[in-house]
């Protein structure tokens, strides 16, 4: 299993740079060979993202919700738990609580946490289970 983030999602909707490594990604989950977890912040965060992208329209956002949830990753409600190890991880590695969220969920499950987000790779770069797309 690895815990993925709205900015692997994102790409596999909006053509951008590594979307192929993003939708390999999704290629393994469809085919059974991985399995893919994700906070429900993904929910959220995935509209957001669409949501200021001024070449999408609103229609093609309620399509593309409905094609996530039809995917049927696991989608995961944070424990206390994994909202308090969120908190640390924000104060110690200088990064949002909405992001170390994946972080602890991926932490909590003993799998890997992938990511196409650059600057938050550098900062958990000292965590082993966190990698890039």
């Amino acid at each position: 299993m690895k815990v993925v983030d709205a900015s692997i999602v994102y790409k596999w909707y909006v053509p951008e740079r590594e979307t192929g490594k993003a939708l390999d990604a999704l290629e393994e989950f469809r085919h059974g060979i991985e399995s893919l977890a994700a906070p429900d912040l993904v929910l959220y965060e995935l509209a957001s993202a669409l949501r200021h992208n001024p070449g999408i329209k609103p229609e093609d956002i309620e399509s593309i919700l409905e094609n996530f949830v039809s995917l049927r990753l696991e989608i995961i409600v944070p424990s206390l738990s994994i909202l308090k190890d969120a908190v640390r991880l924000a104060l110690r590695h200088g990064v949002t609580v909405y992001d170390a969220v994946y972080v602890a969920l991926a932490r909590s499950l003993g799998c890997d946490f992938v990511t196409a987000d650059k600057k938050l790779q550098r900062k958990l770069a000292s965590l082993p289970f966190v990698h890039p797309v």
